[in-house]
């Protein structure tokens, strides 16, 4: 193996699919280790090789309809190949129109730019490598890519019904009765920003920490007494 060796398709087909998987058990071969082990509650699987420039993710819990809520098979948890940070000596095939020599400026002019995450890092979206996936460069204090992020696609603001769980704790009975609240208040469905949210006791809703009841289009939300949060966040 070399580092000219192209693993980029190795890794889209691995991506999303469980660690037991033959597209997966190729991706750990092909970065020279081991097969992934099963993740746990507290601990996720990472392997890579910093000198082909990559780094995979296996973990137990995906906020997709695919793959949640996260669940045993037999004794271990059922893991899934979830990310990959990509870094600049990569040199597998990248996205269409990004190169790592593409400053804030130039990447500014392709893709689109936010400012995100608790340390208010520059990122970028990138096209969707895949159905399902997501591709998002992160930029340096230098102004340069410092990795890809190249994943599946999570649904932020998506949770299932968890086993046994009330009806009104759920976020897609909510999500019902919050569409249906918003059509006949300003005829348009959907969430408002989460930002916007607040619940009845006034704290500012960050989800999952309080799970919305109803909302409407002004972005007022209430939440099960049960599932408020104790504190407001920071």
């Amino acid at each position: 193996m070399t580092t000219s060796q192209d693993l980029t398709p190795l890794l889209l087909d691995a991506l999303g699919k469980r660690i037991d998987d033959p597209a997966a058990i190729r991706l750990a071969e092909a970065l020279g280790k081991k097969p992934f082990k099963n993740a746990t509650p507290g601990n996720r699987c990472d392997i890579g090789n910093r000198r082909l420039g990559i780094e995979v993710i296996a973990e137990m819990n995906l906020a997709t309809r695919s793959h949640f809520p996260p669940r045993k098979d037999g004794r271990k948890w059922v893991t899934w190949v979830s990310a990959a940070f990509i870094y600049p000596n990569y040199r597998g095939s990248l996205p269409a129109g990004f190169d790592w020599k593409m400053d804030d400026a130039a990447l500014g002019e392709r893709f689109r730019r936010r400012v995100e995450g608790a340390v208010e890092e520059v990122r970028f979206t990138l096209p969707a490598p895949g159905e399902g996936l997501r591709a998002k460069v992160s930029m340096n204090s230098d102004g340069l890519p410092k990795h890809m992020l190249l994943g599946v696609d999570e649904e932020e603001t998506y949770a299932t019904i968890y086993p046994g769980s009330k009806p009104e704790h759920s976020v897609e009975e909510a999500s019902s009765r919050a569409g249906a609240r918003s059509t006949a208040s300003c005829g348009k469905t959907g969430w408002p920003p989460a930002s916007s949210m607040r619940c009845a006791s006034g704290s500012c809703l960050r989800w999952p920490s309080c799970l919305p009841a109803w909302a409407d289009c002004c972005g007022e939300t209430t939440c099960a007494p049960s599932m408020r949060p104790s504190a407001t966040p920071t």
